[in-house]
């Protein structure tokens, strides 16, 4: 990145680091020579990388359980595909009637576009949300939701939900939401784009039946990098063709993957344990939310829409309103001009009213208090200039 710019959005994608894209970028020219004799080097590195992809995502993790991945959205397209081939949605498992999936109404549109084509499709009967706040009034709160909305409702197949939510960085309580599910005959299927390299995870401890991350965002791959766990004890009902041959980067029902990408993957996620892991992620991450925090607490026309820093419910995603006198791209515009890179949230992001005339600012390694104190000054700056007429 430019040394004079402020990137602030490695919640959209982040940026690999240098050494991880020479690297990768020296795989492929090998490959690219003489691509026939080296693409056996696919049964080599591809497999370390998922070997530490593996680690990633907790100790307890096994390579049969973890496959390689474009992204977050493909990985659970292919957790609903599976669910769909192994009859997991025939209605006769489920009383005679079309089952449902309950999810929030702060996801992220690639995390229910699944459930969504199975809603039309007619093999579901439905796509429920449970209402969260901006931000949740607790981790309790949510618990509370989610136990009312499923003991209330129909039969519910899958509970999916955000580990991190897209809309505001709140921090969903899984595990007890799994539990929650796991007490009611549901599968829980977790969207973990926001979460592996921005909250310390172990995915085995979360309780998830599948669980799927973008490695391009907190762990800083290469764009296209994504990974899929899938539970071993739910892999009879998760049965996409993708995985009919196992787990391997290079299978008949993989077809030919982008190696280049892999190798990236596999250096970027050496680069994180060189710094210390996911917890040395966390504590870099947290320290920097709390300076964020306070500064934007400061401010006046700014509604912070994200969980106050220590609450358990907050990440590095951290979400914040407008004044209607301010509008978000006009001011996300006047940012970028100064060389501050935020994210634009879309009014309604996430199918919740509760967003509007919002930004979002995420932070990584390669960021300081400095960074973030700065990009504070410049959006009082802003927001001033527009609610005064000056801009």
């Amino acid at each position: 990145m430019p040394a004079n710019l402020s990137y602030l959005n490695v919640g959209s994608l982040g940026p690999t680091p240098r050494a991880a894209v020479d690297c990768a970028v020296e795989r492929w020219k090998e490959l690219e020579a003489d691509k026939v004799s080296r693409y056996p080097w696919s049964g080599g590195l591809p497999e370390a990388t998922r070997a530490l992809a593996a680690r990633s995502l907790g100790a307890n993790v096994s390579l049969d359980e973890v496959a390689l991945v474009p992204s977050t959205t493909v990985g659970l397209t292919l957790v609903a595909d599976g669910l769909a081939s192994a009859g997991y949605f025939a209605r006769d498992r489920w009383g005679g009637a079309a089952p449902r999936v309950l999810t929030t109404d702060q996801e992220h549109g690639g995390g229910v576009a699944a459930w969504r084509h199975y809603v039309t499709t007619g093999l579901l009967g439905g796509l429920d949300a449970v209402a969260l706040g901006a931000p949740p009034a607790s981790a309790a709160a949510v618990v509370a939701a989610f136990a009312a909305a499923l003991d209330a409702g129909p039969a519910y197949a899958v509970v999916a939900v955000s580990h991190v939510l897209t809309t505001t960085g709140a921090a969903l309580p899984v595990r007890e939401l799994a539990a929650l599910a796991h007490e009611r005959g549901a599968l829980f299927v977790v969207d973990g784009a926001q979460a592996v390299g921005n909250l310390d995870v172990d995915v085995e401890k979360t309780g998830a039946d599948a669980y799927a991350v973008s490695a391009h965002k907190w762990l800083l791959a290469p764009t296209g990098s994504g990974l899929l766990y899938v539970r071993r004890a739910a892999r009879p009902m998760i049965a996409p063709t993708y995985l009919d041959e196992g787990f391997s980067a290079y299978t008949q029902c993989t077809g030919t993957t982008p190696l280049q990408t892999i190798a990236g993957l596999g250096y970027a996620l050496a680069f994180v344990d060189a710094l210390g892991g996911q917890a040395a992620l966390r504590a870099h991450n947290a320290a920097l939310y709390g300076v964020t925090y306070a500064a934007l607490a400061k401010l006046p026309r700014v509604a912070i829409l994200s969980a106050p820093p220590g609450s358990g419910l907050d990440s590095a995603l951290l979400s914040f309103a407008l004044p209607a006198c301010a509008p978000h791209g006009a001011v996300a515009d006047g940012l970028a001009a100064r060389g501050i890179v935020v994210k634009l949230l879309p009014d309604g992001e996430g199918g919740t009213p509760l967003v509007a005339n919002a930004l979002r600012v995420s932070h990584h390694v390669f960021n300081a208090a400095a960074d973030m104190e700065r990009f504070a000054a410049s959006l009082a700056a802003e927001v001033d200039a527009r609610c005064a007429g000056l801009i």
